[in-house]
C-alpha cells in the first residue's frame, strides 16, 4: 500500500525567471505525477465499504468511541483491557469455564428454599414418596378431581368416615365391585335400578306376589295362551292348561245346520235339510249336559251316540222331519236322556 508522493514541484516553477528552460511544464511531469497518482490509489482502500485482502495491519480502530489497538487471544481475559478485541477461541474457553455447571448433589438445604417456591411443576413424577408427607398432611384440597385411582389406594385404605355423604356414584364404583355383602338390608330403592335392568335370572321363583304387580299390567302377551275370538272367556281344563272358549250358559245360540254336524255341550240345532243327516253327540261329555236338536226339511236326522249310551242303549237314535229332542247327559251308564 503506497502512498502518493509528488515527484515535481510545481509551486517552484513559478519563481524561476522568464525563459528559464525549468520554468516550461512539460508533459512528462505531468504524467508522472498522474503515475504516482494512479499508484496510490490503486493501493488504497475505499473509506466506505472497503474490500481487503491479504494480511491488513493497522494502528487504532475506532467507531468514535471505542477504539481498538490490537487483536488478543486469551482465554482467562486476564488483561481485562478495554482496547482489546479477543479471539471467538479465547471467548468460548472464557465462557465455558465460566458458565454454572449445575448444583452438587445434596448442596441444597431446606433452608435454602423460600416458602411456596417448590411448585407441582418442579416435582418430578412419583417424586413425592409416603414417607415425604406428614400424617393428615394431605386434605381434600391437596387433590385434584380424577387423581386418585384405584392403584393409589392402599388395600383398606379408604374406611366409611372417610367418605362424603352421597359421594360414590356410580362412576367411581368398578364393574362388579359391589357384592352382596356390601348392600345394607333394604338399601336398594326401585330409584336405585336402571330401566330393564332386572333380568329374569335375577328374580327368585315364587318372588313376584300379587302386591308388586301393579294394576293392568298382565295382558295377553303375558299368559301362556294364545288369543281367542271375540266375546270368548278364559277358560281352563281343570289341569292348568288355558283356553279361550265361547260360553253362552246353560245353551248355545241356536244354530241351523244342512249337512252333517258334530255338537258340543249346550248346542241347539235345527237340521234343515232334504236329505238324510248325521249330528254326532259330544265324545266327551259331563253331567247336565245338554244338546237339542229339531229336524225339518223332510230329511230324517240321526243322533250318533259317539261311544256313549243313549237312553241306556248303545245304539244311535233317529229323528223324522218335524220332529225335535233334547238330550241330557246323565251318567256313563243311562247317557244321553231324552226329554
Amino acid at each position: 500500500m503506497s502512498n502518493y508522493t509528488k515527484t515535481v514541484n510545481f509551486a517552484a516553477k513559478d519563481s524561476l525567471p522568464s525563459g528559464d528552460a525549468a520554468k516550461i511544464v512539460k508533459g512528462t511531469e505531468i504524467d508522472t505525477e498522474f503515475n504516482n497518482i494512479a499508484t496510490a490509489v490503486a493501493t488504497k482502500a475505499d473509506a466506505a465499504a472497503a474490500t481487503l485482502t491479504g494480511t491488513t495491519t493497522f494502528e487504532t480502530i475506532s467507531d468514535g468511541t471505542i477504539s481498538i489497538t490490537a487483536f488478543v487471544d486469551e482465554d482467562n481475559m486476564a488483561s481485562n483491557s478495554a482496547t482489546l478485541l479477543p479471539t471467538q477461541q479465547s471467548v468460548k474457553a472464557y465462557v465455558d469455564a465460566s458458565v454454572f455447571s449445575g448444583v452438587a448433589d445434596g448442596s441444597i438445604s431446606t433452608a435454602k428454599l423460600a416458602d411456596d417456591a417448590v411448585t407441582a411443576a418442579k416435582l418430578a413424577s412419583n417424586a413425592v414418596v409416603a414417607a415425604s408427607i406428614v400424617d393428615d398432611n394431605v386434605t381434600q384440597a391437596k387433590i385434584a378431581d380424577d387423581a386418585v385411582g384405584a392403584d393409589q389406594l392402599a388395600a383398606s385404605a379408604v374406611v366409611t368416615a372417610s367418605i362424603v355423604d352421597d359421594a360414590v356414584t356410580a362412576a367411581k364404583l368398578a364393574s362388579n365391585a359391589v357384592v352382596t355383602a356390601s348392600i345394607v338390608d333394604d338399601a336398594v330403592t326401585s330409584a336405585k335400578i336402571a330401566d330393564d335392568a332386572i333380568t329374569s335370572a335375577l328374580i327368585a321363583d315364587d318372588a313376584v306376589v300379587a302386591a308388586a304387580i301393579a294394576n293392568n299390567a298382565v295382558d295377553i302377551a303375558r299368559l301362556n295362551v294364545s288369543d281367542g275370538s271375540s266375546g270368548q272367556v278364559l277358560t281352563t281344563n281343570g289341569s292348568g292348561t288355558l283356553s279361550f272358549a265361547t260360553v253362552g250358559g246353560a245353551y248355545n245360540s241356536w244354530l241351523v245346520k244342512t249337512s252333517a254336524y258334530t255338537a258340543v255341550a249346550g248346542d241347539q240345532i235345527i237340521v234343515n235339510s232334504s236329505s238324510a243327516t248325521t249330528i254326532t253327540l259330544p265324545a266327551s261329555a259331563s253331567a247336565g249336559n245338554s244338546v237339542t236338536v229339531k229336524a225339518t226339511g223332510g230329511g230324517t236326522v240321526t243322533i250318533g251316540r259317539n261311544s256313549q249310551k243313549i237312553n241306556s242303549t248303545a245304539a244311535d237314535g233317529t229323528l223324522s222331519s218335524g220332529s225335535g229332542t233334547q238330550l241330557v247327559f246323565v251318567d256313563a251308564t243311562i247317557g244321553f236322556l231324552q226329554i
